[in-house]
């Protein structure tokens, strides 16, 4: 009879250990991409909203500066009585009634612009010295700064600034 030896035969493969240490590095590897990935589209997200509250700002800035100067007997900043209400500034009627007025991204009628909500608009003025056009006056020196800001929720977004002259 004859026996049969049987001689040990090396394995080929990959253990189990081998297995969860090639997952754990890959799971990093992903997990690192997708923070890579989102962290972009954020970015990608902040940019364009900045985009939309510059246009904006700037579409604020042309209509307080479209308007005149002051109004005759006028010597103080703000709305006169009755020139304001409702979110709206269609009564608005010089530069120096926006100072104070803020609200949503509206038309002047107090109509909600669509694709902007959560923006909310801030118009400040003041007179300033016509020299350096940015130190604030208790006066009007005939230069007036326009300064306006949008922001979403309690972030601001975007400040630009513009300047009256009086005639």
């Amino acid at each position: 009879m004859r026996s049969i030896t049987r001689h040990p035969t090396s394995r080929r493969g990959i253990s189990l250990i081998e297995t969860v240490v090639a997952l754990i590095v890959l799971s990093g590897a992903m997990v690192a991409t997708l923070n890579t990935v989102a962290s972009a589209r954020a970015s990608q997200a902040m940019v364009g909203q900045r985009a939309q509250a510059r246009l904006l700002a700037e579409s604020m800035l042309q209509e307080v500066l479209a308007q005149p100067y002051a109004e005759a007997g006028s010597t103080t900043l703000g709305p006169d009585a009755g020139e304001t209400g409702n979110n709206r500034r269609d009564g608005f009627d010089d530069v120096d009634d926006y100072d104070g007025w803020a609200g949503a991204v509206s038309s002047p009628d107090g109509t909600p612009l669509t694709g902007f909500e959560g923006y909310s608009v801030r118009i400040e003025v003041r007179w300033v010295d016509p020299d350096g056009l940015t130190d604030a006056l208790n006066h009007d020196a005939g230069v007036k700064q326009v300064v306006a800001s949008i922001a979403i929720g309690k972030r601001p977004l975007v400040e630009l600034q513009g300047w009256a002259v009086a005639p």
